[in-house]
């Protein structure tokens, strides 16, 4: 009797065995007998979820998955999301708030996540790496066609995002499908103020000219920039009235009570003794926000450490419930930023985050004052994102143009996004798969020609890349008369290879930033050029006309951060030729 029990017991562990090792096709056919189970009491979130993979498996297979509450006490033939008996309480705990578990166990897959929005997150990985579907812009998708889906024979992936907060600025950081197919969050969910927010909590116009004590004194006179922060009364102004938005908008979690844009601080006595004594800005600017924070233990209160108030206190620390949004606003682009060995910011980086649980970085990735111009730093993305999670920073903010196209403003998205929620993505697979389902494969050859090649060129002779820079500081090196010919050469090759295609503009858009960079050198020849006799007009007339054109046609309306227009620019440009 127990050897029959023995190896019955050895044929059912084989049985098991061999099937976790079979490949598992959820669609045989166009056909499925695999339904979705989410819980009877299922969130908003698992139900979502739910509907959403019903979606993408029908668009894929055109097979449409049933839902229901049902779960098998064998869990087979199931696609299980959400909380359930066979994903310990435990583990979902270990996920934190966006975490993810997937899992194949016998036939069934388990989908599930932290209590915000792991659950979703789990779906959109699945769609992602076992579907084969993408999402490259918020409008630009793939999802295969197939009658049969297969999965792999093992299923086993959980993943914590590399930052609890992730959040990038492009076009797609409006759209809340892409933050949620990418598993970022979404524009500003979760904040009730933003940043720079003295203006909002006590607005100059309302205060001013009855309080000017209100206000930052600067070179002896009151000024509307800042606020007075030692000033007591100010404090319990800005305490009332954070106290009224929060009773506005109470599921709001972060808090802004920071700086002004510009650097207009206190000197008054009381501000400069408490600066004095902790030899940084931060002295009277973390004492009022701590005692702020002090007013709302459920919230989390955010602050600048940003252009004069970057520098840690040397005694004070932040209160648990303060965050320290921290600024790469001076750094180099060109080379990673813990590379930058003359650089402060790599110390105060690590003296904030000694102090700070909560430390936020604000990253600048783009060229702000020139955003239709190039900017090879795509290669310290991935460098810089792993430094900042090494150090122990938990939220990022990687900034970009807006909601503006800029150059390669897709790409750098897409990798950001990747790279955000796991910072150690093979970088090279995950840019080839954008550049070719982007761009076309063919389109792919020419962009990936132009990328490597103004790499090299900006490696072998390196100038600084500056968010407010110009092209014309790269005009002896990535950007040379030659080298800007070679890329006019590769994108004209490429727009012919990919006409008539919906790729042609999208390649268009990057040929663009050549044309605008060659105007903007060209336009600083133009007094020597008219002294020496060899100006020419037609010729700097046509290239201005042909870029104007091609603005038109790539739908391409600003140009910076300011918005400056296409339009402003083509007729200050022909005024410049004409003054000639």
């Amino acid at each position: 009797m127990f050897k029959k029990l023995y190896l019955f017991t050895c044929m059912v562990l084989i049985s098991l065995q061999l099937a976790a090792q079979q490949k598992l096709n959820l669609v045989t056919n166009g056909k499925s007998t695999y339904h979705i189970v989410i819980p009877e009491n299922a969130t908003t979130i698992e139900q979502e979820a739910a509907t959403l993979l019903q979606q993408y498996v029908e668009k894929i297979s055109g097979f449409k998955l049933t839902i229901d509450a049902n779960l098998s006490a064998t869990a087979s033939a199931q696609i299980i999301i959400g909380r359930n008996k066979f994903i310990s309480e435990k583990e979902i705990a270990g996920l934190g708030s966006d975490g993810i578990v997937i899992r194949k166990i016998n036939n069934s897959i388990f989908l599930s996540g932290g209590p915000r929005k792991g659950v979703l997150y789990s779906v959109y990985s699945f769609i992602e790496t076992y579907l084969g579907c993408r999402m490259y812009t918020s409008n630009v998708t793939y999802i295969p066609k197939l009658k049969t889906i297969t999965l792999p024979a093992t299923i086993n992936k959980k993943q914590l995002p590399s930052f609890v907060f992730r959040m990038t600025y492009f076009e797609g950081s409006f759209k809340n499908n892409f933050c949620d197919f990418h598993k970022m969050n979404q524009w500003l969910e979760d904040w009730g103020l933003w940043v720079h927010s003295f203006e909002k909590l006590v607005p100059a116009k309302k205060y001013f000219d009855t309080y000017p004590e209100y206000f930052s004194l600067v070179n002896g006179k009151r000024s509307t920039q800042q606020l007075c922060l030692t000033n007591n009364t100010v404090l319990a102004l800005v305490i009332n009235n954070l106290r009224q938005m929060m009773a506005a908008n109470p599921g709001a979690k972060y808090w802004s009570v920071s700086q002004n844009d510009n650097v207009d601080f206190c000197t008054c006595e009381n501000c400069k003794k408490a600066d004095a004594a902790e030899g940084s800005q931060q002295g009277s600017l973390l004492t009022f926000v701590n005692k702020v924070a002090a007013q709302f233990p459920d919230k989390i209160i955010t602050t600048l450490a940003y252009q004069y108030s970057e520098t840690p206190p040397a005694i004070i620390w932040p209160l648990s419930n303060v965050m320290i949004m921290l600024c790469t606003a001076n750094q180099e682009r060109r080379v990673p930023v813990n590379k930058q060995v003359t650089a402060t910011f790599n110390s105060n980086f690590k003296k904030w985050t000694a102090i700070s649980n909560h430390v936020f970085i604000w990253n600048y990735l783009v060229q702000f004052s020139n955003a239709v111009s190039p900017f090879p730093n795509l290669y310290t993305i991935q460098p810089d994102i792993q430094y900042f999670a090494a150090n122990r920073a938990s939220y990022l903010f990687d900034q970009g143009i807006g909601d503006m196209p800029g150059e390669f403003s897709d790409l750098r998205c897409y990798l950001v996004a990747h790279l955000m929620w796991n910072k150690n993505i093979n970088i090279q697979s995950t840019m080839q798969d954008f550049i070719k389902g982007y761009y076309g494969k063919t389109g792919a050859v020419y962009i990936n020609q132009y990328i490597q090649l103004i790499n090299k060129h900006a490696t072998a002779h390196p100038v600084p890349l500056r968010s407010g820079g110009s092209p014309v500081e790269a005009r002896n090196s990535y950007l040379s008369p030659d080298h800007i010919a070679t890329y006019k050469n590769i994108f004209n090759k490429a727009l012919i290879a990919t006409a008539g295609t919906e790729y042609q503009n999208r390649i268009l858009q990057e040929y663009l930033p050549v044309l605008f960079a060659e105007l903007e050198i060209k336009k600083t020849q133009f007094s020597e050029l008219k002294k020496m006799g060899r100006f020419n007009t037609t010729q700097y007339t046509e290239l201005l006309e042909a870029f104007y054109a091609k603005t038109k046609q790539a739908n391409i309306i600003y140009l910076n951060e300011l918005r400056s227009t296409t339009a402003d620019y083509y007729t200050n440009y022909l005024n410049a030729i004409n003054a000639q």
